[in-house]
């Protein structure tokens, strides 16, 4: 197997991985089910924004993130234009300022929790920046 196959099937499995992630948490954070990072996201949008704004600006992420993950799963069998590159885009802002929030304005002290949590974030950064195009 070349290197460049294995790239791509490396991609391709980030490219999956991504997908569910974000829809999953977009999922929960528009109630279905509940995740540690949507909870912490949530958590974050009401430590930032109040009551009504809160919730409308919680539902927008849940919705962005959601709409994320399909659009990931469905541009490996469709092309979809310059949709998927927004809203990667989109996410790669929204999860940086998550990131930066969660992991960065709500540190509370160094432990095994918040490098794992610190590090999930990374991943996913980091994915979203290697499967842009």
């Amino acid at each position: 197997m070349g290197s460049n196959q294995k790239r791509g099937i490396g991609l391709l499995l980030v490219q999956i991985a991504l997908a569910l992630y974000l829809a999953v948490t977009g999922l929960c954070m528009l109630g279905v089910g509940g995740t540690i990072k949507s909870v912490q996201a949530t958590r974050a949008v009401y430590e930032v924004f109040n009551g009504d704004i809160a919730k409308f600006v919680a539902i927008g992420l849940g919705i962005v993130l959601l709409l994320c993950g399909i659009v990931l799963i469905v541009r490996m069998f469709a092309d979809m234009h310059q949709i998927d590159k927004l809203l990667k885009f989109v996410s790669l802002i929204v999860w940086v300022a998550m990131a930066v929030i969660i992991d960065v304005l709500g540190f509370s002290g160094f432990s095994l929790e918040w490098v794992l949590n610190l590090s999930k974030d990374l991943l996913i950064i980091g994915g979203l920046m290697a499967i842009a195009d």
